[in-house]
This record gives C-alpha cells, sequence and structure tokens, in this order.
C-alpha cells in the first residue's frame, strides 16, 4: 500500500526539507563575501532574520519574496539558526529582484557555493611525496589524492620496528577487544585458561585482551587507507570552518544527549553547545570530543553520565577519563581528581559534579595530555608510537578498535553534511620492517580449544606426566614384556565436547621395536593440534625429535547430498528485501533454505561480519552451492547509510540526491526507493520522515 498524499508534493518537500536539515557551513572574515546560486524544487522565503520565526521579506510592493532555483545570491556572512526546529545556520544573502536589490536570510541548506581554493601548500608533484612512503601504501593514497584533491597527507615515521610496536601492544590489559569472534582474543596464560575453555575478562565481563593477529591488523595503517576508514588519521585540532555546531548535533542524533538542555553555570544550553565550547577552550574537534562520548558511554549513557551513581552521585565522567580499571574508577577521578595538584584540578575542572564541567573540563584535559602534545590523531591517541609524549604506554583508550570505529563515525558525519571537499589534513603512520602484507583480521568463529584435559594408555605410564601443553610422551617397555602383549588401549579426552578427537585412540596393535601413535584434537574452529606416544623395547628406539605428523587416512566420501538453495524472502537476482527492522543475520539463514553442502558467508564493505551482526542495507549475503557462488545485498527501506536505523542521515541523503548534490548508487539506492515504484521521490522523502517522526511504519516486504 502507497502512501497517499494530499495537496503538492513540492510544498511538502520543501517543508520535509526544512527540518531535520543541515547545510554547508562557512567562515567569513568581516569584509567577506562569495557567491552564490539558490537550489531548489520550487521556490523559497527569503526572511528578515535568520529562521522561520521571522517574517517572510516584502518586496516594494509589500508581495513576499520568493526565490527560484538558480537565483544569484550574493552570501555577505552567516548566523546561527534562532529557529530551534531549524538547527544550523542561515546566510545573510543580497540579491536582485524584479531589477531591485534587497538584503534578506536564506536557510544555509538552499545555497550553492562554489568554495574558493583552500590556502593550504602541496607537494608540487605528489609521486615525489609517495618516494618517501613505502611503496604499499602507495596505490591507495594515489585513489584518496585523485578523489580529494583538497586533502593534506603528512607522514609520520615513527622510527619503530613494527613487530616491537605490537609487543608492545600485546602487554597485558592494553589492547583490548569486545568480538565474540574468539579467534580475535588472546590466548596468553593469563588471559585464557586452556583446561576449562575460559577467558579472563579484563574490564566489565565483555572485555578481552586482544590477540597478537588481531592487534597487527589494527596497528597496520595500511588497512584503512579508504575513504570510509581513513578519519582515524585526521589531524584532531579544532578547525571553525569545518567543525560546526549542526555536525556535533548529527553526530549526537538518536543519543541521549540529542537536544537535550544542561546547565552551564549561568544557562541553560544544548550538549551540541557544550561540545562547542569545549572544543574552542581545548582546541580539540568538537566532533572527536562528541564522537569519544559515545565510544565511551554507548548511545544510552552510562554510569558515567547519569549522576545518580551510588557512592558518585552528582558525578559525571563524559570521557572515561582515569577509568583504568572500569567505569568506577573514572568516577573516582571525576570526583577526587586523583594525584593531581590543585592547580591542575582547577585547569581540568574537577571534581565534574555537572554534566557541563565533565564535558569541557575533560576536553581540555584531552587537549593538553594528548591532542596538543602529538597525539593528535585517534590511531596516536590508541597506539602510543608517538614519542612526544611517553611511547607505547601513554594511551586513551584500551579498546583495540576504537581508532577505526569512531574515525568512521566521524566521516560518515562529514559526508552527510558535504564536508569531505574540506581541506582536510591526515597525518598517516609509517614502521620499519612492516610485512609485506597487510595484516589480516582473524576471522575463524567457534572455540579455540583443541587440547586434551587427560590422556592415558590402559595399565602403563606415561612419561612425562600428562600435561594438556605437553604433546609427546613415550613408554619404554622391556622387549620380553612387548613382545608378549598383543595391542594396547589408549584413552583420551577432549577438554571441551565442541572437538573432535580421532586418530589412534582405543585398541592399538603392538608390534616389535618402535611403536608411533598420534592423536589428533580438532577445535571447533578448525585448528588442529596433535599428541604422540612412542612405546618402545628401547629408550635408544625413542626419536629425539617430534615426529612428523602423517596424513590421517580418510574414509571413502559418502554420496553427496543434492546442494540447493531456495530464499523465501522477497528477492531479485541481487536484492534480498522483506528483512524485519532490529533482526540479526541469524534471523536470515533459515530463510535461504540450504540444503546438502549449500553455506552462506556474509560481509559488509569486504569485511567478513558474523552471523550475530544486526541487519543493515548493503551487507553482501554469498551463498555457496555446487560450485557456484551467488551474491546477494541486504536492503533495510529507509536505511539508506546502511546502520540498520533510519535516522535523520537518511533523510539527508535522499534529500540530497533529489537536489542533484548527492548521488545514491547500487543497494543504498535501492532503499531509499520506500514506495517501490523505481524512482527516489518526494514521497520516498516523506515517508522516512514520517518513520522517524513514529507517525508511519515503511513497509519492508
Amino acid at each position: 500500500m502507497k502512501l497517499m498524499i494530499k495537496g503538492s508534493l513540492i510544498t511538502v518537500l520543501v517543508a520535509v526539507m526544512l527540518i531535520n536539515s543541515f547545510g554547508i557551513l562557512l567562515c567569513f572574515a568581516q569584509d567577506q563575501s562569495t557567491e552564490g546560486t539558490v537550489t531548489t524544487l520550487s521556490k523559497v522565503n527569503i526572511r528578515v532574520g535568520p529562521g522561520t520565526n521571522h517574517d517572510i521579506l516584502k518586496d516594494s510592493d509589500s508581495k513576499s519574496i520568493r526565490l527560484e532555483d538558480g537565483h544569484a545570491v550574493t552570501v555577505l556572512g552567516q548566523k546561527e539558526s534562532e529557529d530551534e526546529q531549524n538547527p544550523g545556520f542561515w546566510y545573510n544573502v543580497k540579491f536582485k529582484y524584479n531589477e531591485k536589490e534587497y538584503t534578506g536570510y536564506i536557510y544555509s541548506i538552499y545555497v550553492n557555493i562554489t568554495p574558493a581554493a583552500p590556502d593550504i601548500e602541496y607537494s608540487e608533484d605528489f609521486e615525489e611525496f609517495l618516494k618517501s612512503v613505502p611503496e604499499s601504501y602507495r596505490d591507495p593514497l594515489r585513489v584518496l589524492h585523485t578523489n580529494h584533491p583538497t586533502w593534506q597527507f603528512k607522514i609520520l615515521n615513527t622510527g619503530l620496528d613494527f613487530q616491537t610496536a605490537v609487543d608492545n601492544e600485546c602487554v597485558y590489559g592494553r589492547s583490548l577487544t569486545s568480538s565474540t569472534i574468539l579467534s580475535q582474543r588472546s590466548t596468553d596464560p593469563s588471559c585464557y585458561n586452556w583446561l576449562t575453555d575460559t577467558y579472563t575478562a579484563i574490564e566489565g565481563s565483555k572485555w578481552f585482551q586482544a590477540s597478537e593477529e588481531t592487534i597487527k591488523y589494527y596497528m597496520d595503517p595500511r588497512n584503512f587507507l579508504t575513504e570510509e576508514n581513513v578519519f582515524q588519521f585526521e589531524a584532531l585540532s579544532y578547525e571553525k570552518s569545518t567543525q560546526t555546531q549542526s555536525g556535533v548535533e548529527k553526530i549526537l542524533s538518536g543519543s541521549f544527549m540529542d537536544g537535550v538542555k544542561i546547565s552551564d553555570g549561568s544557562s541553560r544550553i544544548t550538549y551540541a553547545q557544550t561540545y562547542m565550547k569545549a572544543a574552542a577552550l581545548s582546541n580539540v574537534s568538537p566532533y572527536h570530543l562528541a564522537a569519544r562520548t559515545i565510544q565511551e558511554v554507548g548511545k544510552k549513557g552510562g554510569k558515567g553520565t547519569t549522576g545518580t551513581t551510588s557512592g558518585y552521585e552528582g558525578i559525571y565522567n563524559f570521557y572515561n577519563i582515569g577509568a583504568t580499571t572500569g567505569v568506577m574508577a573514572g568516577l573516582k577521578y571525576a570526583k577526587t581528581g586523583g594525584s593531581l595538584s590543585s592547580e591542575s584540578k582547577a585547569k581540568y575542572m574537577l571534581p565534574w559534579n555537572s554534566q557541563y564541567k565533565a564535558i569541557v573540563g575533560g576536553a581540555i584535559f584531552i587537549g593538553e595530555n594528548y591532542i596538543n602534545k602529538g597525539q593528535n590523531t585517534l590511531y596516536l591517541e590508541k597506539f602510543d608510537v608517538e614519542p612526544t609524549n611517553g611511547l607505547y604506554w601513554h594511551q586513551y583508550m584500551a579498546n583495540v578498535s576504537a581508532a577505526y570505529s569512531e574515525g568512521r563515525n566521524i566521516y560518515f558525519t562529514y559526508k552527510a553534511m558535504g564536508l569531505l571537499e574540506s581541506p582536510l589534513t591526515f597525518i598517516i603512520p609509517v614502521f620499519e620492517n612492516m610485512p609485506k602484507e597487510k595484516c589480516s583480521l582473524p576471522t575463524k568463529d567457534g572455540s579455540i580449544n583443541n587440547h586434551l584435559s587427560s590422556l592415558e594408555v590402559e595399565g602403563m605410564t606415561l612419561t612425562p606426566t600428562f600435561s594438556h601443553d605437553v604433546n609427546t610422551y613415550s613408554i619404554v617397555l622391556d622387549e620380553e614384556t612387548l613382545s608378549g602383549l598383543k595391542t594396547v588401549n589408549i584413552k583420551a579426552t577432549q577438554v571441551t565436547e565442541l572437538a573432535t578427537v580421532s586418530g589412534n585412540v582405543g585398541e592399538q596393535e603392538l608390534k616389535e621395536g618402535l611403536n608411533t601413535f598420534t592423536i589428533s584434537v580438532c577445535a571447533e574452529n578448525g585448528d588442529m593440534n596433535y599428541y604422540t606416544v612412542y612405546i618402545a623395547g628401547s629408550q635408544d628406539l625413542i626419536p629425539d625429535t617430534p615426529p612428523e605428523i602423517p596424513d590421517e587416512p580418510q574414509p571413502p566420501e559418502p554420496p553427496k547430498p543434492q546442494s540447493k538453495f531456495t530464499l523465501d524472502l522477497p528477492h531479485n537476482s541481487w536484492l534480498i528485501w522483506g528483512i524485519e527492522k532490529g533482526k540479526t543475520l541469524e534471523w536470515l539463514v533459515p530463510h535461504l533454505n540450504l540444503e546438502g553442502e549449500a553455506r552462506v558467508e556474509f560481509s559488509f564493505e569486504e569485511k567478513p561480519i558474523d552471523s550475530s551482526s544486526a541487519i543493515t542495507t548493503n551487507q553482501l549475503v554469498t551463498i555457496y552451492c555446487d560450485g557456484k557462488k551467488s551474491n546477494y545485498k541486504t536492503i533495510i527501506y529507509g536505511d539508506v547509510d546502511c546502520d540498520g536505523e533510519i535516522t535523520v542521515i537518511d533523510l539527508l541523503m535522499v534529500r540530497r540526491n533529489i537536489l542533484g548534490t548527492y548521488k545514491l548508487e547500487s543497494a543504498p539506492a535501492s532503499a531509499a526507493d520506500c514506495d517501490k515504484d523505481g524512482k527516489i521521490s518526494a514521497i520516498d522523502l516523506l515517508m522516512i520522515r514520517r518513520s522517524i517522526l513514529g507517525s508511519y511504519d515503511i513497509l519492508q516486504s
């Protein structure tokens, strides 16, 4: 059933675009102006002040002035909106109308401006610049430079051996993961018990020491030299020309801080305004500060943001500063300031007994101790490989993927606001002796445990005494005893029933001389482990080195069952829809109806994801069946930015597609077509807006 709309669609579209939309913001000197043109599908009102709460400007005949698409204007400056429903900025413009000149205000989203060339000093020859970069960095940087010529790249030569840096990040508690993919967790003895198949949680109940392979992946800058991922290398100083209150509001959208006002000690201001004040006082990007809060406490907030935690009533810590052993330690720091001097406590506005002090004072702390001292990118805040401010130990966050996830958050904010062509600076680290190929992220799922809890040869004694982490044993019998035995019974028990034991277990034939018995243990994730028992008539026959593991005899393969799959969800040759919001990929699997050896893999932006991931638009579903593979993309109608939710970002992206300032393609374009009529129109825009407001559910089937 299609949504029916009465009245002019153009009028509705203009109304929709005036709500929850953000413009490209400019900074003007007092005597500076720039040229622009109106961009609208119909006509747009000119106001006497910066907001729809101001009157429409009248011409000399007392008629309302409404400008058409393409009308030339001169932008004299900008003012923050005085209309709470339409946040952002309004441009003060001068223009000619019916042969007369007028001055008024127009909402910034309705003006297209060609920015002046950025005042940035570039290398005369980008290829010459690339000579200072390892070969494996060059092609990705060429792509970024070609697509974004206003971006400036700087190289940080750390002078550190890559493996040495990784070893230092493997120190217990320094790099944590909450991933449910067990191969991404460390199996160091302090982190994992092979005999109980349990991991040691370091913080809370879900944060564990990351494996060396996982740390390598996130430390290797070459894995993130793409448009979506490079923002973990963006310089984090405050840039007034690109970092605005509207951008902060976009980051805070849908969070506990969205549109909420707090006290700054004398008046009520929004959280977004608070982060802007924090940026000005700390010289730290307000986007970084807002994203850091959400990364640390989540969109719903936590114990550090309620002010009601027992023992710490009225105390706040929005960045988890000092939370070395958890949130409570951070609250204690927020209340007492730890060992800081009274001068430092005053500088950082400690104790943080209000939300305002926690945000602004915490920002000053971050700026003084990290951003303004050399650790001025997300990557360097996580991986302390810049020696100015200590080495390795002085890191802001333990989450091994924090720089990656926060950087992506910033990217999507810039993209939604049309700021990707701003003059941004990125600082890319380079290490000595880096691997030839990019480091890979472990993706094996399931239990890694392939150890035995017991191993015995019935009636005999193993040398040495059995231990789960010792793989080779021997039994020496005199020749007479050995020749009198025909068989032995070998018993082996795996630590976890998820593992499989095979090989020489049960009754085994004995012969004279040396007998070699190999027991294989296969973990749930496919990792193999082998135990060997030698039984011989003389110690001299026992090998000094472990044996080569023989190929296990393979039983004849049973006839393969017929492999096939049938989709019982709406689909075409490349898309699957009809997906309920909030479902995980586990929900999708039964709808594929896999039979025989047919199997499915999931990925997003070329990176594997597991079936516990929430379904979003543009996830790749690859089905392997009878030696062939079929690829489908998932879509959730209304989820255009591929985060699984329908928010103002989706609204903005669809609006820009309609205006022609941004082009949606592939699955996101299909997800934007909410009324399924084959085109992206004002009806789709209205359906998304009503979904956000909770007055309409977009039909997914």
